[in-house]
């Protein structure tokens, strides 16, 4: 399918860090990225050993990496090679150079990771939900959270295409309880029964609205403008939430 953007190579190359402790430590170290656009530089830190990868810069930056986003997309495609892009002046390197030729290992992975993520995802058995924690039962949308993360832990190129991290509240239990949800689609693709990671978007809505849209028959625009669910943070990522729910039944 191919990156679309920096972004995207760099999302992905922290779910691969993630994913495989081992891969941080064949690179060992920490570089930081200037790509050049028309709109100007973007700059994206990436520490390999700690697995951490983060759009800023960095004073502790180990070698420096400038180079042009076209040619950035082209090495992240395999159309570019690093030491072709450095001996042609299209890419500035400062520091550790033997840095710099380690993260191709990483570029690799990424590359692999980007295409048949979706097909060995659907060719691997489906993972099994997690349990529903104590306080979520009696909530019919437990059961969705739980295939939600089954899902984020079965399709790796989810975190990419979200990049966010939800916390949900739902209402409407027994009694007039409530639950909490937090669905990291961002770092480690884990769905968790509380407060966790900082979240990007927090979401209100009650067990039955909140059912209605993941069966699609309450759109995520209708719960919104009828005031059945109240948004805070980014609302734009709220509409990729759907990327996580069954694509067959959920609206939103």
């Amino acid at each position: 399918m191919g990156f679309s953007s920096p972004e995207d190579v760099f999302t992905t190359l922290r779910h691969a860090l993630v994913s495989d402790p081992a891969l941080g430590g064949k690179v060992g170290g920490c570089l930081q990225f200037v790509i050049t656009h028309t709109a100007g530089p973007s700059e994206w830190f990436v520490d390999a050993k700690a697995a951490v990868v983060k759009s800023e810069k960095a004073a502790h930056a180990q070698c420096t990496i400038t180079i042009s986003e076209a040619d950035f997309m082209a090495m992240a495609a395999g159309k570019l090679t690093g030491m072709a892009a450095f001996m042609g002046g299209k890419m500035k390197l400062k520091g550790n150079m033997g840095l710099a030729q380690k993260f191709n290992t990483l570029i690799d992975v990424a590359r692999k990771m980007d295409a048949p993520a979706a097909a060995a995802a659907a060719a691997a058995p489906a993972a099994a939900p997690a349990a529903v924690p104590a306080e979520a039962a009696g909530f019919e949308s437990a059961r969705v959270f739980a295939q939600i993360g089954a899902r984020l832990g079965g399709d790796p190129s989810l975190l990419r295409k979200v990049n966010g991290v939800f916390l949900f509240h739902i209402t409407g239990g027994a009694g007039g309880a409530t639950s909490t949800w937090t669905v990291d689609a961002k770092t480690d693709g884990t769905v968790t029964a509380g407060e966790g990671a900082k979240p990007d978007c927090t979401i209100t809505i009650s067990d039955a609205n909140f059912m209605a849209m993941a069966s699609g028959k309450l759109t995520g625009m209708a719960a919104f403008m009828g005031g059945k669910m109240k948004l805070k943070g980014n609302m734009g990522l709220a509409q990729k939430f759907g990327a996580l729910l069954d694509s067959s039944k959920s609206k939103l």
